[in-house]
């Protein structure tokens, strides 16, 4: 477990619906797609800026990943690194490419 993974479960971090609500962003739309009211799971498992982490991450444990299953892949010893990678690597991208570039 790390900073980032634990942005990513609690949903608290580099997202728009989590940064409005906190009063620290005008809009809780997806900076990288414009959709409004967009979860923080939208970001990690649909979002289109990290569909290369995602595919990387799928090819390696063998299906797709996504909120339905990511618990389960998290019980499996062998797929828990390379899922627990992909969202920390999903999560430093975002707070480096979002919070250094000033859009929260």
């Amino acid at each position: 477990m790390n900073y980032y993974f634990i942005q990513a479960l609690t949903g608290h971090g580099a997202f728009g619906s989590y940064l409005k609500k906190i009063g620290n962003a005008p809009s809780d739309a997806c900076w990288s797609c414009g959709m409004t009211d967009s979860p923080p799971f939208h970001a990690l498992f649909s979002g289109t800026e990290w569909v290369q982490i995602r595919e990387l991450a799928e090819r390696s444990v063998g299906q797709k990943i996504g909120e339905a299953n990511v618990a389960r892949l998290f019980t499996e010893e062998a797929k828990r690194e390379r899922v627990l990678k992909m969202l920390t690597d999903i999560m430093r991208r975002k707070w480096q490419s979002e919070f250094t570039s000033g859009s929260a």
